[in-house]
């Protein structure tokens, strides 16, 4: 068996605010102890040493759950080296991505307290709130561990091929600005994965970092996360504002950077697909680089919004967002994406069963009556009269 993934030896992620580790953005986080060699330490040369061997680390859960659906995993289009070597340490020109708060102007249907500040307070979610984040900032452990991650990352970062942020929202917090500053990077691919609902403020700030990062031989890239256009988008990602991502697109995407559109796939998705695609290739004339897409993310929880039973319904707008990308240079990702897709058209054209709708429109009723945004079934027509019919028929 082939379980083989690149990932566990050069997707590098820490998130500061807990002073957590982990390798692949898919497995459980680890607490940074002290001393210790996080990333080549005993549970990742058993992981390592599974991968090897053809056996399935618990690790990995998410990507195996998804393959045994036979559907598409992030594990399936990481690229290899040639030869794989048996080697049990962390590889050179990894990708680090330093995951820096849960500070967010968002609260996404499908997220939850430990990556938006929003969610957080919402939920009264104490071990999440800003002031107890804060506090944990400033113990000594904290301090101890950030100053040892900042001396590896001093040594590692001409090691490295890419660094990304994340958050919450990076470009609403500082501390991405600091550490851009402190290290003055050089010649290396750096990335920030926004939501890009940014206000005036954050954008010049963001706009005199970008002059240094260029300047420096940095290719600088925004990963955008865009899960439909107008309301389509606005709905599943409450607190986005469509017409400020839309400008925000423009204006940074006309500097020398990349643009790269990412969107979470999941029922409230798919019906929308052709319009966020020809949103991204009609910006193409605005923009210095011709913007892409990135790999879809599966949604796959929470479970009511998980959209493996929904692919059969869409295959039309599935079959249009493909035709789009057609239009699209080559690049990497195009081909993973269009295989992705291929998966997906080739699923059964069966409804969702019954037990997924019906979970799937509580959820929705269920947000929708708690945190307002609108009424669902208006803003995804095609979704709803899908939900609507299964419902109907009942169980039998």
């Amino acid at each position: 068996m082939d379980t083989y993934c690149a990932r566990s030896w050069n997707y590098f992620l820490v998130d500061l605010d807990n002073m957590d580790h982990k390798m692949c953005c898919k497995t459980k986080w680890r607490p940074m102890d002290p001393g210790k060699d996080w990333f080549n330490g005993p549970a990742m040369v058993e992981r390592r040493q599974y991968h090897l061997s053809g056996k399935q680390h618990s690790d990995c859960e998410h990507c195996w759950d998804l393959e045994n659906q036979s559907q598409w995993s992030p594990r399936i289009g990481i690229a290899r080296p040639d030869p794989i070597t048996d080697s049990l340490s962390s590889y050179d020109k990894g990708m680090l991505e330093i995951l820096l708060g849960n500070t967010c102007d968002m609260a996404c249907r499908y997220c939850d307290a430990r990556y938006s500040s929003i969610w957080a307070a919402r939920k009264n979610d104490q071990v999440n709130s800003k002031a107890y984040r804060s506090n944990l900032r400033s113990n000594d452990r904290s301090k101890l561990v950030l100053q040892q991650f900042y001396d590896w990352l001093e040594i590692e970062k001409h090691k490295l091929a890419d660094i990304l942020f994340t958050g919450g929202e990076p470009l609403l917090m500082d501390n991405m600005y600091d550490i851009l500053d402190k290290f003055n990077f050089k010649n290396l691919n750096l990335q920030v994965n926004t939501n890009l609902n940014t206000p005036e403020h954050y954008l010049k700030k963001l706009e005199a970092t970008l002059d240094r990062l260029l300047d420096n031989g940095n290719s600088v890239s925004f990963r955008v996360s865009v899960d439909g256009i107008g309301q389509q988008n606005d709905w599943q990602r409450q607190g986005s504002n469509w017409d400020r991502l839309r400008d925000n697109w423009y204006r940074i995407g006309s500097r020398p950077v990349y643009m790269k559109a990412a969107f979470t796939v999941t029922p409230l998705t798919l019906e929308g697909m052709p319009d966020i695609a020809n949103f991204v290739l009609n910006s193409r004339a605005q923009l210095a680089h011709e913007p892409v897409f990135e790999i879809p993310n599966v949604l796959t929880w929470p479970r009511p919004l998980n959209v493996v039973e929904w692919f059969g319904s869409f295959k039309n707008e599935i079959s249009q967002f493909t035709a789009l990308l057609d239009k699209q240079r080559d690049y990497g990702q195009k081909t993973k994406i269009k295989h992705q897709c291929e998966e997906w058209l080739a699923l059964p054209s069966d409804p969702p069963s019954y037990e997924q709708v019906q979970s799937f429109a509580n959820f929705c009723d269920q947000s929708q009556a708690q945190w307002g945004g609108g009424d669902w079934r208006s803003i995804y027509p095609k979704t709803a009269a899908i939900a609507q019919r299964v419902l109907d028929q009942g169980t039998s």
